[in-house]
């Protein structure tokens, strides 16, 4: 099964899925969106601190990382629907709209652990 992780470059959530593929053995590209640093402070404060994830350097030696500047970039969309994913995993983005959903033949896992709309946002 073809699957990749679609991400805002170093999401937190995405590292922590990326690294239990990783301890699992489980094969998976990494579509990564934007330029973003390793540490978010804004996420460090909302979760405590709780969150440890794996740096990009680290999962860059298991898996396969695309690049692309925004989820808007025409490339993106040409770039799924050459590479034929059976299934993505959300790991961290803006919101995922219809067009990037269909090129992913079983379609897109998204974890919330919140509760909506009391607890929003990646850090639920």
């Amino acid at each position: 099964m073809k699957t990749a992780v679609i991400m805002n470059d170093n999401s937190y959530a995405g590292r922590e899925y990326l690294q239990a593929l990783r301890m699992q053995g489980i094969k998976a590209d990494i579509v990564s969106i934007g330029n973003y640093p390793e540490i978010n402070e804004l996420e460090e404060k909302r979760c405590g601190g709780l969150w440890k994830p794996v740096s990009m350097e680290t999962l860059r030696k298991t898996f396969t990382v695309f690049e692309f500047v925004s989820l808007n970039e025409s490339s993106l969309i040409d770039f799924l629907k050459e590479k034929k994913y059976d299934v993505g995993i959300q790991g961290g983005t803006g919101i995922l709209k219809e067009n990037i959903i269909n090129k992913f033949k079983s379609g897109i896992l998204n974890f919330h652990p919140g509760d909506l709309p009391k607890y929003r946002g990646c850090s639920a």
